[in-house]
């Protein structure tokens, strides 16, 4: 099935839903207050956010939604001073909306994959800390965090804790769609998903 082509409904459906979805970033923020919760934020997110990314691939059939919404997620955090998560953002959106296109935003499992994938890209925002730890410490000191907490910071930025975020990301992705699929299940048996 082809996907339609964008217009004004669609951009609006898509910023509604954007901006839940930035409402439960914000939420998923409460993760920051130690370095250890600070590390699994990503994973937060992902589990608040899932409802929201569900919602946005069923309703918009069009082939730059996912894309749109990487874009404004991405251009978020670069604002609030994590530049290295649009690129990741980006392209996980990239590859989510070429994901889903392919089931014609149909297929519960083909749109999992994709928040999966966006999901586990998102962690791509903390990529400074574990490939270039000293920079991203002098520069979270610089932004007046604690030494207490930079050195938190540096404890965990191994690759073995990169790997185990990623794990853990991966499955409040899929613990977020899950829990979206129950909260939307009229809605998602209406759209022909379930």
């Amino acid at each position: 099935m082809k996907t339609k082509n964008t217009n004004g409904k669609d951009l609006i459906t898509t910023g509604i839903y954007t901006a839940l979805y930035i409402v439960a970033l914000f939420a998923a923020s409460v993760a920051n207050v130690t370095p250890l919760t600070f590390m699994f934020y990503p994973a937060v997110a992902s589990l608040l956010g899932g409802t929201f990314f569900l919602m946005l691939a069923i309703k918009v059939k069009n082939s730059f939604s996912i894309i749109v919404w990487g874009i404004i997620v991405g251009l978020l955090f670069l604002v609030l001073g994590m530049g290295m998560a649009l690129p990741f953002f980006v392209v996980g959106a990239v590859v989510g909306q070429l994901i889903i296109a392919k089931s014609g935003h149909k297929s519960l499992g083909m749109i999992t994959l994709a928040y999966i994938i966006t999901s586990v890209c998102s962690v791509g925002g903390y990529a400074q800390l574990f490939f270039t730890t000293d920079s991203y410490l002098k520069e979270a000191s610089a932004r007046g965090l604690t030494d207490d907490f930079v050195n938190g910071l540096s404890k965990y930025a191994t690759g073995t804790f990169l790997a185990v975020i990623i794990l853990v990301t991966a499955a409040a992705a899929l613990c977020g769609i899950m829990a979206g699929r129950l909260i939307m299940k009229k809605h998602l048996v209406k759209a022909g998903v379930i």
